[in-house]
């Protein structure tokens, strides 16, 4: 199974309510929370642009709907909307991957703003939910950065450690958007959380054991990678052609003068 990383963005109505405070219409925030997801858990695409190119421009590839602002990072630890340290962060494609079309306005817009109504009541009560890191479900508390974490060994990165909920995640997801069409991104989520609350102790052990499966291979990999690693550089190191002895000083012929004194015995 493949996964990628990164970080998570998250829309006004799925963070706690921020009383008084407006958003743009179609604004996301950067997540102060990024962990690895299996690709059998993508399931469309969007863009989220910086408010400097979302003024502007508009890849041609996503429908208005799909393309967001950007201006503000949301502390998971805080709770908090905090200002965005610089931009959004770009990447340098390689030279064989086509780039997207982009449209540029001919003038830049002026997004604005509006205040959101007040949020439906939701009862969640799942301590085992809320000890599952995934895509879907709010991170527990000691996997936020900004927290303070419990000192413990790992043999490696704990954020590539798949969970019991990742793998429910994978196998439900694509079933609940075929049940629920039109449904939107995150409401599918909230409707996969649900399910996993209802799963019986029994049922979510088996998720359990084969999460603990998969760690496990990857953790092997791990050492492997590095075993072979660290035999590789000793073997450069083996390897070096030993060092070339510097040259020593080199003595001149003496000169008549000097050849004529020492014959002579005068110093």
């Amino acid at each position: 199974m493949a996964y990628f990383h990164g970080p998570w963005f998250v829309t006004p109505v799925e963070i706690p309510s921020q009383v008084g405070r407006t958003f743009f219409k179609a604004e996301a925030f950067l997540s102060s929370i990024s962990d690895s997801n299996p690709l059998l858990s993508v399931v469309g695409k969007c863009s989220v642009l910086d408010m400097t190119d979302y003024c502007s421009l508009r890849p041609t590839m996503h429908v208005e709907n799909d393309v967001y602002c950007c201006e503000s990072l949301f502390d998971e630890g805080k709770r908090l909307i905090m200002p965005l340290n610089g931009s959004l962060k770009k990447y340098q494609l390689s030279a064989p991957v086509q780039k997207d079309e982009v449209y540029m306005f001919k003038r830049t817009i002026t997004p604005e703003k509006e205040t959101l109504p007040p949020p439906t009541p939701r009862t969640v009560s799942s301590p085992m939910l809320e000890n599952e890191d995934s895509m879907d479900a709010p991170p527990s508390v000691g996997s936020v950065e900004s927290a303070s974490p419990a000192p413990m060994k790992k043999k490696f990165d704990r954020k590539k450690l798949v969970t019991a909920y990742i793998l429910f995640s994978a196998d439900v997801r694509k079933i609940t958007m075929d049940e629920n069409p039109g449904v939107k991104f995150g409401e599918i989520s909230r409707i996969v959380a649900e399910r996993w609350r209802q799963m019986t102790d029994a049922d979510k052990q088996v998720y359990a054991e084969r999460a603990k499966k998969v760690n496990e291979e990857k953790e092997k990999e791990e050492i492997r990678k590095e075993a072979e690693r660290i035999r590789m550089e000793e073997e450069r190191k083996r390897n070096q052609p030993p060092p070339v002895p510097s040259p020593g000083p080199v003595n001149a012929p003496p000169s008549p003068l000097a050849r004529a004194r020492h014959d002579s015995g005068l110093k």
